[in-house]
Parts: C-alpha cells; structure tokens; sequence
C-alpha cells in the first residue's frame, strides 16, 4: 500500500533465498517507490 498516493497492490513472487541479507536488499528495493503511512520508520538505504 502507498499511504501518500492511496494505491494498493501486489509485486512479484518473492522466494527467499536463505541468505537474509541478499533477500532484504530485494525487498527493500521493491518497497522503497512506496510511501508508508509511518514513513520516517522504514530506511531503503
């Protein structure tokens, strides 16, 4: 969900791939064009 544009949807099919780090860089970057409604508490760095 985008809080600032009032949008929802689905992304691709994610299958973790055991290694944390790697998975969260993807997720991250998936979910860093979206704005949550408590924005200032997710980093996409």
């Amino acid at each position: 969900m985008d809080y600032k544009r009032k949008i929802s949807g689905l992304g691709p099919l994610f299958h973790p791939t055991g290694d944390i780090e790697a998975d969260m860089v993807r997720i991250k970057a998936f979910y860093a064009a979206f704005t949550g409604k408590n924005a200032m508490q997710f980093e996409a760095e």
